[in-house]
């Protein structure tokens, strides 16, 4: 750990003939100095001067003497903690007047602070480094001061100190709320008459209206300056210095009181976490004054749709009355929603006001009645303990009311998002309030274990939600539709699990997000719905092909199809038989199948799929305009424009959204829309880890045969069309859509076919394509390389949030652990210990440094402890599984930066996380 007593946190600079600042993470570091750094709140001063500040300084328990180039400019953050004088420790923000002339002119090189550099924008404002000073205190530190110190004497006279009030009054008021510094111009005994009259006409100028922008009251204290060399004279001096620290110690305790009135009393960790923001974005032209909420909630922004769910709510209940009874219950949600742990005690009435206002007014609600409840159950709330306690005893207050609602737009537990899990009782719920309400399981703290319903209270038998680990990458699988060709992805699916090489784990548990077309869908339903293994899955698609395709064919029809002329002729004899009839086979038999596989369920209801994590979605084109559905079990539907042909089946209605058929019609190749889903599902994720697509099948080469009919229009038309919606062209159209240094690993696996493509309802051909298929891809490279990457996702990593990443010696010194996605004490996870175990080649490279592997018992976490350091926030980091023979495959997540994984695991959220995860942890973060 750094142990160096540098102080400097903001640095202006001069390149060229531009001006910059640099900063330094030096806030961060303050809070270490205080031992309740995140409960304890200190008052704050900034000083301007340098020869008489000192003096003064002395007197406030400052017991050494900042190291400060005089003219420079610079800013300095340190503590004085002196009891003698004041009861709890406070912060000093110290700078003197900057010189054109002294100023910096290029960036330091400070290998002991994390620094970042800005350049202030075009502004011919800033012509001089005093006006860009006034500016950058203006902007940084007078949001947060409690009480400012000018030395006119160092600072050049009166006309000089009462230039940096001028500028501010200018600039405006630094912050939105209430509080403004008390400020204080420290004058020589010889002096002060002069200044008094100065300071006067200054005021009657601006107004009371213009000062009160920039502080609390202005006025002068009066201090002797010539140096004393007796003794006497000193104590006498000391004793007249003595008022700089009355006046100042007074202001304190009048700002706190101040501060704690209006619900601006911050933690220490609070006050230089907003410093830190508002630095970071000090040199934007834009910069307007800081709203300490909305910086609370910069990386948690309020839900764009709750004036959409807030109405959803409304219009549910069909009683006027139970419309107003229900306020309480959402005044309660947005309490729930904002005081989350380690979050600052706003005012709720400000809250209200900045955050929901209005969203209450576009959903129509009784905005006053909803602000006047949220002020009285804050304090409520607070007697409780938490905001969770508090929301938890009103949804069971309001159960009777919320079950008059039916929504599948809307989490009735939270009203802020969408709800994604569906519970065995019927009610439905998103991602965060599962987290927040229900217990993980004790060996694998990325599954819940839900034993009621947190809405009306019934028991879940066997309830389970899997989870994403947050520093993991969602791994995506597509699979195309093809008729009776749909066993070739199936015996490609077997050939993955067998390469991989983990008995007992199905394959379809190494991905998270999972969609199919067609057939593709019906066995990611099978597979993922229903859990079945893909030798089941297999068995079953042959039965359901010969029941679904159950139209025989007289032997006259097989036998023309045979002759290459007459085929085509009998071909679109079909094609228009199809679009007469609207469908090749009777819908019938297969709804019939179709119920008996899957019962009455739904996607959304819970299923192996939930338990897997799994993240599925099937299909569907619109029969009227050529729109895509997506089926999904996370309740997320949305619609994409595309053409469509014909059908295999006829085409069925689905309430209110319109008349939909095969989806293999538009997207028969829907890679697009997998990857398209895993980002709306994983926002944070920025990309998936790895794409697999499994294609149906094509022809080896192209059909020579130059027929008459399929020259003319419509055999053109009908190669276009298919052309249009080729699975081949749609893969290509993924790759191009690839980010040039994007991290994801793409692999489509297919298969060729000598001559043509068997048809789609022949169903005698199913074994025979499915094993050929599953021989295809046997010992291929490509199949060798995604085993070996599906083995090595099993594996993640994650920052020790107990130690956290610091910076010294010019990087990032990082303490982290490999784990696994899989839970202790399971089959599966016994098989990949042996695995691992099986030789001594197996191990972890992290940053080209290769980390031996520790043997871990079957009965305890996988935790592979491991150092590394990183030069800065952005600098790949690769930790990869050493497969045998020093061959290394990514694990998952891999490659990442840091700043992705303080992001991720929110080390950096210091005002509280949506599922309410609470901060133990201490030490700067990056």
């Amino acid at each position: 750990m750094c142990t160096c007593k540098h102080t400097t946190w903001l640095i202006a600079y001069k390149a060229g003939a531009d001006f910059g600042l640099e900063v330094t993470d030096r806030p961060k570091r303050l809070a270490d100095d205080f031992s309740g750094w995140n409960q304890e709140n200190a008052s704050f001063l900034m000083v301007v001067g340098n020869r008489s500040k000192q003096l003064a300084l002395s007197q406030l328990g400052v017991q050494k003497r900042v190291s400060m180039m005089k003219g420079r400019g610079d800013v300095h953050l340190y503590t004085s903690s002196r009891q003698k004088f004041a009861p709890t420790p406070f912060i000093i923000a110290d700078t003197d007047v900057p010189s054109d002339v002294k100023l910096h002119t290029s960036k330091g090189d400070r290998s002991c602070h994390q620094t970042s550099a800005y350049l202030f924008q075009d502004d011919p404002a800033f012509g001089t480094a005093l006006v860009l000073h006034h500016a950058v205190l203006h902007r940084c530190l007078l949001p947060f001061v409690d009480v400012v110190c000018l030395f006119v004497a160092d600072l050049g006279g009166i006309e000089a100190s009462l230039g940096y009030l001028s500028a501010w009054v200018d600039m405006g008021p630094p912050s939105v709320s209430q509080l403004r510094p008390r400020i204080f111009l420290v004058v020589n005994k010889e002096d002060n008459v002069h200044c008094q009259a100065r300071l006067a006409q200054f005021l009657t100028r601006i107004g009371k209206a213009k000062s009160a922008n920039c502080s609390d009251g202005i006025s002068i204290i009066t201090v002797p300056f010539k140096p004393c060399r007796k003794v006497r004279q000193k104590s006498e001096q000391n004793r007249k210095w003595g008022i700089v620290r009355r006046e100042v110690f007074s202001s304190f305790a009048a700002c706190k009181r101040r501060r704690r009135r209006l619900g601006l009393l911050f933690s220490v960790r609070h006050t230089t976490e907003f410093m830190t923001r508002r630095a970071n974005m000090a040199t934007d032209a834009s910069t307007t004054p800081l709203e300490f909420i909305k910086t609370a909630r910069e990386y948690r922004q309020v839900s764009p749709d709750l004036a959409t769910h807030l109405s959803n709510v409304l219009t549910g209940l069909k009683r006027q009355s139970s419309r107003e009874t229900i306020i309480p219950f959402i005044a309660s949600s947005l309490i729930f929603d904002h005081y989350v742990p380690n979050m600052h005690s706003f005012d709720p009435t400000q809250v209200f006001q900045e955050l929901y206002l209005d969203y209450c007014y576009e959903a129509g609600t009784l905005v006053q009645s909803i602000q006047r409840s949220m002020v009285t159950q804050f304090a409520q709330c607070q007697a409780w303990g938490s905001s969770q306690s508090w929301h938890r005893h009103q949804l069971a207050r309001f159960g009777h009311l919320l079950n008059e609602i039916k929504s599948k737009e809307t989490c009735l537990s939270c009203l802020n998002r969408r709800p994604q899990f569906k519970f065995q009782c019927g009610h439905s719920f998103c991602q965060v309030c599962a987290r927040v309400f229900h217990p993980r399981r004790d060996d694998d703290r990325w599954e819940l274990r839900p034993e009621t319903c947190h809405l009306c209270g019934a028991e879940q038998t066997n309830l389970s939600i899997k989870i994403l680990p947050n520093t993991c990458r969602p791994k995506v699988l597509s699979i195309d539709g093809g008729g009776i060709r749909g066993s070739v992805p199936i015996g490609m699916l077997k050939a993955i699990q067998d390469a991989v090489g983990l008995p007992n784990y199905e394959v379809q548990r190494h991905f998270d997000v999972k969609i199919g077309t067609s057939s593709g869908g019906l066995s990611i339903v099978c597979l993922d719905i229903l859990g079945w293994t893909v030798e089941q899955c297999m068995a079953y698609f042959e039965t359901f092909a010969s029941r679904a395709f159950a139209h025989k064919r007289h032997w006259l029809f097989r036998f023309i199809n045979t002759i290459p002329l007459l085929s085509e002729v009998l071909h679109f004899l079909e094609l228009g038989y199809i679009l007469v009839t609207d469908s090749k086979y009777l819908v019938d038999g297969l709804q019939e199948l179709l119920q008996e596989t899957c019962g009455q369920r739904s996607l959304m209801d819970n299923s192996q799929a939930t338990k897997m994590g799994s993240h599925v979605a099937v299909t569907l084109t619109n029969s009227r305009d050529g729109s895509v559905l997506i089926a999904t079990n996370y309740n997320g539907v949305g619609s994409r424009s595309t053409n469509s042909f014909d059908s295999y089946f006829p085409a069925e209605r689905l309430g209110n959204l319109g008349t939909f058929q095969d989806g293999g019609v538009a997207y028969n190749n829907p890679t697009l829309i997998a990857v398209q889903e895993a980002a709306a599902l994983f926002p944070g994720a920025e990309e998936p880890s790895m794409v697999v697509s499994l294609g149906t099948g094509s022809s080896s080469g192209q059909d020579n045969d130059e027929s008459w009919i399929k020259s003319k229009f419509l055999g053109r038309l009908q190669q276009a069309l298919w052309w249009h919606t080729s699975p081949d062209r749609a893969w290509k159209n993924v790759l191009q859509q690839r980010s040039l240094n994007g991290r994801t690993k793409h692999y489509r696996l297919d298969v060729k076919y000598n001559g043509r493509e068997p048809r789609l309802d022949d169903v005698g051909q199913m074994g025979h394509i499915g094993q050929m298929a599953e021989e295809s891809i046997q010992g291929r490279p490509i199949l060798h390389d995604l085993s070996g990457r599906l083995r090595a996702e099993l594996f993640y990593f994650e920052l020790d949030e107990a130690r956290p990443p610091h910076f010294s010696d010019g990087a990032f010194h990082c303490v982290g652990h490999i784990m696994c996605r899989l839970p202790r004490g399971t089959t599966d996870y016994h098989s990949l210990m042996e695995y691992v175990q099986r030789d001594r080649s197996k191990a972890f490279r992290v940053r080209n440094r290769v980390v031996e592997y520790r043997g871990q018992a079957s009965n305890r976490d996988f935790l592979q402890e491991i150092e590394f350091t990183v030069p800065n926030l952005t600098d790949k980091i690769v930790v990869q599984f050493l497969d045998g023979n020093e061959r290394g495959y990514d694990i998952s997540g891999s490659p990442f930066t840091l700043r992705w994984l303080v992001r991720r695991q929110g080390l950096d959220t210091w005002f509280g996380t949506a599922d309410h995860h609470e901060r133990e942890s201490r030490g700067a973060q990056p």
